[in-house]
């Protein structure tokens, strides 16, 4: 067991002597943050949809509720029952 660890220990010395390795290692450590952020915005693109989706209902909501209040209130013309104003 102690052979195999001096050899690990052996290539592991000889591959963090070259700049390649550092090289190497800044492009895997570069894919695994693009599959993270990739794998986390397909896990999460429902639930920031629905936020959107809800965030937007609320600002037009409030929106409508400001315009409402603005507006003075016209008086409505009662119905007409007998339907002449058709026959005009």
């Amino acid at each position: 067991m102690r052979n195999i660890l001096a050899i690990a220990g052996k290539e592991l010395r000889g591959y963090f002597s070259s700049p390649i390795a550092y090289v190497v290692i800044g492009l895997f450590a570069y894919v695994l943050i693009i599959v993270t952020i990739s794998m986390v915005c397909a896990v999460f693109a429902p639930v920031w949809a629905e936020w959107r989706q809800g965030e937007n209902d609320r600002t037009t909501h409030v929106a409508e509720s400001a315009d409402v209040r603005s507006k003075p209130e016209t008086p409505q013309a009662p119905p007409d029952p007998i339907g002449t104003a058709a026959s005009r």
